[in-house]
């Protein structure tokens, strides 16, 4: 075991079949599709099922419910700039149009 604030020769690497750290490993995400098929068109049960891993927790339940209840939360974007324009608009017939599109179509 490597003393706190050891040097690199207390490090050994981990043998093959010694237990890590964390010997049970990351826990399984829940299987939306599996959960959903339970409730099979009853949106009370859905709801129901949400709430019950928001009360556990569930940092996403809880941003669900939040989101739903109350609306998402404007994300504000910044413009800056000179928005006018000295470039006129092409204006193009039906004829300059079919043949602009003619020519960029894939072969």
């Amino acid at each position: 075991m490597a003393r706190i604030g050891g040097t690199p020769e207390n490090l050994k690497p981990q043998k093959k079949g010694e237990p890590g750290h964390n010997p049970n490993g990351r826990p399984p995400d829940v299987d939306l599709k599996s959960l959903l098929s339970k409730y099979d068109g009853d949106l009370d049960g859905v709801v129901a099922a949400l709430v019950a891993q928001a009360k556990k927790g569930n940092i996403k339940a809880i941003q669900e419910l939040f989101d739903r209840k109350f609306g998402k939360v404007p994300q504000n974007i910044g413009l800056s700039g000179n928005l006018h324009t000295t470039v006129e608009p092409i204006h193009l017939t039906d004829e300059q149009f079919e043949k602009a599109l003619n020519a960029i179509k894939p072969k």
